[in-house]
């Protein structure tokens, strides 16, 4: 998967992003939670400086997270071990939830090294890659940069 021009949030101007529909994404973790029987213990709305929403299942004793990017219908599914430090997963059951309505990034390209040459990214994309010392795809795509 190449990623596109505007995946990191940041723009040269030339580009105008249209934002996901945050209620509609909302809606849709609740709807998974009650599938799943599970619990929605957590919302965070796309807000500066992160460039996704993040929804905090409880399931089975554990919290997973679901996020959307942004401007992109991609989502993830990842653990948290802090505010900052997560690791992507892998779980088919949301995966196969979120499908129909969004993009599920592989775990395997989420976790792999960013590699600049790879992708569609603007000039001033890659600067902040680099000024935030970004390591995988996923920190680039699911990013918290100011």
């Amino acid at each position: 998967m190449r990623l596109p021009r505007g995946v990191t949030g940041f723009t040269d101007g030339k580009l105008e992003l249209e934002p996901i529909d945050g209620k509609l994404f909302k809606k849709i973790g609740h709807d998974i939670a009650r599938k799943l029987q599970s619990e929605v213990i957590a919302f965070q709305s796309s807000a500066y400086p992160a460039n996704h929403y993040r929804l905090d299942l409880q399931r089975e004793g554990r919290t997973q997270s679901i996020l959307l990017h942004d401007y992109f219908p991609y989502a993830a599914i990842a653990v948290y071990d802090g505010e900052q430090r997560r690791t992507f997963i892998s779980s088919e059951e949301v995966a196969a939830e979120l499908r129909p309505f969004y993009e599920v990034l592989d775990t395997a390209f989420l976790n792999e090294a960013f590699e600049p040459a790879s992708h569609d990214l603007a000039e001033c994309e890659l600067k902040q890659v680099h000024a935030w010392r970004a390591v995988t795809n996923g920190d680039v795509v699911f990013n918290c940069w100011d």
